[in-house]
């Protein structure tokens, strides 16, 4: 059993926790849910070690192994295979059967295995180190943002791994449906405290509310019960027959502990700022190819595509497939080997993943706002406070798409390119923006991961997936047969 006692951590004058205490129980797999910066990774970094709390203690079982998922995209093997197995305790062949068994789960080909770390694409290295967490099966497994690089089928395949965890996780996602669909327990960081209950993210959000209401109207009735006392003493204080009235009521004001208003928790207040569109069918793409070089195959052969007014488009499919570079395609910051994309003439466009690269060059958060064009708007709901924006991008990791967001939205358009944006988002805001799609008169082209946003937004969607995840639970039997036999020699 971990435990959690008194522990008190801040960053100047802002407090992340104040005497938080928990318990992590044998075989329980909590879901670590809270607002962005109310401090999850935080408390990840507590747990691990790599942070030393302000006051109380985290104790742990004398040899209990502690492992999560390394930031670090350094290899030091020349397969990925190899690199992957530095994760085993042994050399035994079935356990390197296992290690290829959670390989394929997490979406490596044959191919990949005899390929060097250092020829994967960025996504792919974060993969190989979710990987090489998953294979040291440690006592208590960290896992910060596990599918933010995983394709569905990959993310599909994550969830059973999960679900027969044999030890004890904390899982921290924005996907709410992933999250529910695998722990015992939710743990909630709200107001500098932990809450840790039993079930899923909608039981927990709906107990903190309930007794936030209680806790409200409790205040209420208390202040409306103090100032009838205080009226009682002020209009008799001055009456010698009822002086014992009054010191009486003196007293229980004194014995009465004030109760402090709760303070209101930020959202954003969001809507598209769309124009009328200028036409039935804003964009059509025609016979468009495009690879890297010529040295690549194509990426895209001969994609045809009609955009019409309103439309909600859903990009699906593998990682290193094309998504992304469709949608900057699209967005004319890559040009096509072959074909043609005709826009309408007073069609704007505005890509949210465009400003990424920029972003990661700069040191100041507020630099990319400065980057915008400048237009008399109201003040963009993405920003962060004037203290977030004084503080180095590294610090606010998962406020990194909502200033992207916040520099796009800076672009009035009509068409809007969102890619991902919502994993970095809380609940409550990407509530707010999936009911403000609903309500714009945008075509909204959408690459997400995040099943719980793709069944808001699209129709249909999952139809598509079943073959394709079929293939994949074979391949997945096929392991568990080479390993049934090795285990029997």
């Amino acid at each position: 059993m971990v435990k959690v006692s008194d522990v008190r951590m801040s960053f100047g004058s802002h407090v992340i926790f104040d005497e938080v205490k928990f318990n992590i129980n044998r075989g329980e797999r909590i879901g670590l849910i809270g607002r962005n910066g109310s401090g999850k990774t935080t408390l990840f970094n507590l747990i691990i070690g790599t942070l030393k709390p302000d006051g109380g203690t985290i104790s742990t079982p004398k040899n209990y192994r502690i492992g999560g998922i390394s930031q670090q995209l350094t290899f030091l093997k020349q397969t990925v295979l190899a690199e992957a197995c530095t994760a085993l305790h042994g050399e035994r062949i079935e356990d390197i059967w296992w290690v290829e068994k959670v390989l394929a789960g997490l979406g490596f080909t044959e191919r990949d295995l005899s390929k060097h770390p250092e020829e994967l694409s960025g996504g792919f290295q974060v993969r190989l180190n979710l990987a090489k967490a998953l294979i040291k099966e440690p006592d208590l497994l960290l896992l910060d943002e596990p599918n933010n690089f995983l394709d569905i089928l990959s993310i599909r395949w994550l969830i059973r791994f999960l679900r027969s965890w044999g030890g004890e996780f904390i899982l921290i996602t924005h996907d709410r449906g992933f999250m529910d669909s695998v722990v015992t327990h939710t743990m909630i960081i709200h107001r500098g405290k932990v809450r840790k209950l039993g079930g899923g993210t909608e039981k927990l959000y709906k107990q903190i509310l309930k007794e936030e209401e209680i806790y409200e109207k409790t205040r209420l009735n208390v202040e409306k019960r103090q100032k009838e006392v205080e009226l009682f003493i002020n209009r008799f204080r001055a009456k010698a027959r009822l002086a014992g009235l009054v010191q009486s009521r003196i007293k229980i004001l004194q014995k009465q502990e004030e109760q402090q208003k709760l303070k209101k928790l930020k959202t954003i207040d969001f809507s598209f700022n769309a124009a009328p569109s200028p036409s039935k069918y804003p964009m059509h793409v025609e016979h468009l190819s495009f690879s890297y070089g010529q040295q690549y195959p194509l990426l895209i052969k001969d994609f045809s595509v009609t955009i019409a007014r309103e439309d909600r488009i859903g990009v699906i499919g593998k990682n290193g497939k094309g998504k992304s570079t469709l949608l900057r395609l699209l967005a004319g910051e890559l040009v096509p080997l072959q074909g043609r994309i005709t826009s309408h003439p007073g069609l704007s466009i505005g890509f949210a993943g465009s400003y990424a690269d920029f972003l990661q060059k700069t040191g100041w958060e507020n630099e990319g706002l400065q980057t915008a064009p400048a237009e008399p708007r109201s003040p963009s709901p993405f920003r962060s406070s004037r203290s977030d924006l004084r503080r180095r991008r590294a610090e606010l990791i998962n406020e990194r798409s909502r200033v992207i967001s916040a520099v796009q939205e800076k672009i009035v358009g009509i068409e809007t390119m969102i890619h991902s944006t919502e994993e970095q988002l809380d609940k409550n805001n990407s509530m707010i923006i999936i009911a403000s799609e609903r309500g714009s008169g945008e075509e909204i082209q959408m690459l997400s991961k995040e099943n719980h946003s793709l069944k808001n937004r699209l129709s249909d969607l999952y139809e598509k997936l079943e073959d394709a995840l079929r293939e994949k639970e074979q391949r997945e039997a096929v392991f568990d047969r080479k390993l049934e036999e090795l285990s029997r020699n």
